[in-house]
């Protein structure tokens, strides 16, 4: 039946009516008396999911309309698990929305004669990846992930000095991974936490994983690979990123050699081993560790000084700059009054509400280098959620490279924006794009070697579930662990929840495709962020993002197709660099300094107070290893402001400044109107 004939008249629209009805009652029953009453403790306000997508006819067209809305108990049984490390209710809502894609699967399917613009999401409905997952199966998978997770949360291991007082916690261990330069704590520490889980885990880990295999027959695929090429939105993903990772290889391995070698002559390791202890790298964004492998740390310091002096809502608050230059609005007002940046976790934890049409944050106050360019890239991600709630959940059904592209153009944005005075250009331009390279590059390794190790085990029936594991990490990262028995990947929701990394590979690349075509087309290379938001082609993509796959509109506004070499030619300043660099590195110099950004056009003059280092935790690992601490330079100390009695001149030197900054504005503003925008390729031939 073609449901786009408008000659099907009453009888056709009373029947999908009807059917609207059906769905909407069977919805609010499955929400009702299934999960929410124990969700909201008898209040039945709100509703699980946000847009599911429901579908109707309009004059006997047929055409999607909003669902019963919601994701705010979604979000609260988020929240609630993180806030007090009990998950059920975070277990029953997953429960639910998972038989709710289910049924809503089901009714879908009897309507196959669907217009040509609504195929793709009717398609995205009626093959939603686990969501088809009989009950038993979609159980067990939500039973085993949040399992993981509680048990990370709740764990406090005991203290390496023994001490009855004295215990780890999930984000304690956290801190000392990324933090401590005490290489016997790193080790113990790592070490002990892997303990949290046992053999059982890992058993129940490879029963879960099939669950990739049937969820892809359910879904009408031949294979696990075919089936996370279609839930990626794209074909040819995993042969693609094969034959870019031998691109990308000879990078991967010059920056790892670097980092070794510096690493290695820092905790004083005399071992000749190849692979780096997985424990000393601080994650897998390595610029956590820059302190310790920079060969000239002046900018970074400085950064980092300045840094101390604020806030990471002050830093969030200058996020919005960005956002403002790229045309993709604000973080909105219920972002500030329901964020807390005075968590005691680290790392931005969002928690997104899809009916009130809002994210929130819980972030620890304790600004950094990480802290830094992790809000500039989860401003980005909220300002895209912002662009469509009512599309929300597509974005949940499929897995986006443009979505992720956009995260990491946050931190290629915020790096690029900052201006530093006394600091040679070459330097600076070698430091900058080392630090960029320590926090995407590793990235590459670790996505493409989870997805390539699961598909192993998928593809060929493997049971040696842990030994496969530190085999890939060894080949395609260089790393190792302690006795190489340890579950660690245990620790990634993405891996225990069966979802592929493979856009989250294809969006770095993106994202300086994406970066390097604006620049390269700039009137001035050195101020082309602006061009982002002025430019019809990125609002456009942006817009059109869940309605078409991101390889066709990579190709449609830019003329592009995926690939790495404009990752390469950004980090090719670094191919000698990284061989000829000095292993000793150069003296921090605690002066005055001046930062200017391209996003705000003030200059601010501060006064470097000295690193803070980080002690070693416990008191008895001191003595373990010769050079436990950064060889840093702690001379200078902050300037102190004296009382000034002169504030009258001072005020009306600033209005005349003030005034005088006004009018070059508006000189400005006028000239910039006359020029015409060159930078949109979307009908070029």
């Amino acid at each position: 039946m073609n449901y786009n004939d408008p000659m099907l008249g009453l009888f056709s629209a009373r029947r999908f009516n009807l059917w609207l009805e059906i769905v909407f009652d069977n919805i609010h029953l499955i929400l009702a008396n299934r999960r929410f009453k124990k969700l909201n403790n008898g209040d039945t306000n709100g509703d699980q999911v946000c847009d599911i997508g429901v579908f109707g006819v309009d004059g006997g067209v047929f055409t999607r309309r909003r669902g019963p809305g919601g994701g705010k108990d979604m979000a609260v049984a988020k929240k609630n698990a993180f806030v007090t490390k009990s998950f059920q209710k975070k277990v029953d809502a997953e429960k639910t929305y998972m038989s709710v894609l289910n049924y809503h699967a089901d009714i879908l399917k009897e309507f196959t004669d669907v217009s040509s613009d609504l195929e793709r999401n009717w398609t995205y409905h009626v093959k939603p990846g686990d969501g088809l997952l009989s009950e038993n199966s979609s159980n067990s998978l939500v039973t085993f992930i949040n399992l993981v997770e509680e048990r990370a949360a709740q764990a406090k291991l005991p203290c390496l000095d023994e001490s009855s007082d004295c215990f780890i916690s999930q984000n304690e261990y956290s801190n000392i991974i990324a933090s401590s330069r005490n290489f016997t704590e790193l080790k113990l520490t790592w070490s002990a936490w892997q303990d949290i889980f046992n053999t059982t885990w890992t058993e129940s880990f490879s029963e879960n994983l099939l669950l990739v295999k049937e969820a892809a027959t359910l879904n009408e695929f031949d294979n696990a690979r075919d089936y996370w090429n279609a839930l990626s939105d794209y074909s040819e993903a995993y042969s693609q990123a094969e034959a870019f990772w031998q691109e990308l290889q000879p990078l991967y391995k010059k920056l790892h050699d670097f980092v070794r070698i510096r690493l290695f002559r820092f905790y004083n390791v005399t071992s000749d081993t190849e692979e780096i202890p997985i424990y000393l790298l601080g994650g897998e964004d390595w610029s956590r560790i820059a302190d310790i492998i920079l060969p000239h740390r002046q900018f970074h310091f400085d950064i980092e000084s300045e840094l101390s002096q604020k806030t990471v809502l002050d830093i969030y608050k200058e996020t919005e700059n960005v956002l403002t230059t790229l045309s993709m609005g604000s973080l909105g007002e219920s972002f500030w009054s329901h964020s807390n940046f005075n968590g005691t976790s680290c790392g931005p934890k969002l928690f997104e509400y899809c009916n009130q049409a809002y994210t929130e944050i819980s972030e620890c106050n304790k600004p950094s280098w990480t802290t830094f360019l992790d809000a500039y890239e989860t401003s980005l991600k909220i300002a895209l959620n912002n662009q469509d709630y009512i599309a929300f959940q597509r974005y949940q059904l499929r897995f986006s490279a443009i979505d992720e592209a956009i995260e990491v153009l946050g931190s290629l944005i915020a790096i690029e924006n900052l201006r530093r005075e006394g600091v040679s250009t070459e330097e600076l331009v070698n430091t900058k794009t080392l630090l960029m390279a320590l926090r995407v590059i590793p990235k590459l390794a670790y996505y493409y070697a989870a997805d390539k190790w699961r598909l192993d085990l998928l593809e060929n029936d493997r049971q040696d579930i842990v030994e496969t594991w530190w085999n890939y990490r060894k080949e395609y990262q260089g790393v190792s662990g302690v006795t190489h028995n340890e579950s660690d990947f245990l620790g990634d929701t993405r891996i225990i929840s069966n979802k592929p990394y493979i856009t989250k590979f294809f969006g770095i690349l993106i994202a300086f495709q994406v970066f390097q075509y604006y620049k390269n087309t700039a009137d001035d290379p050195n101020d082309f962020v602006k061009n982002f938001g002025q430019d019809e082609s990125f609002r456009t993509m942006l817009f059109e993002r869940h309605t078409s796959d991101w390889p066709y509109l990579l190709s449609l506004h830019y003329g592009l197709e995926v690939g790495p070499s404009d990752l390469m030619s950004y980090f090719s300043p670094l191919e000698e660099y990284l061989t000829s660099a000095p292993l000793e590195q150069a003296k921090i110099v605690t002066t005055t300094t001046t930062t200017t950004t391209t996003t705000t056009t003030t200059t601010t003059t501060t006064t470097a107070p000295p690193p803070t280092t980080v002690a070693p935790r416990l008191k008895r690992l001191e003595s373990s290893v010769v050079n436990d601490q950064p060889m840093l330079n702690t001379e200078g100390k902050r300037a102190q402001l004296k009382e000034d009695n002169h504030w009258p001149m001072y005020f009306g030197v600033g209005l005349l400044v003030g005034i005088a900054v006004l009018l070059a504005g508006l000189l400005f503003y006028r000239n910039a109107r006359r020029k015409r925008r060159t930078n949109n390729r979307r009908f070029d031939t």
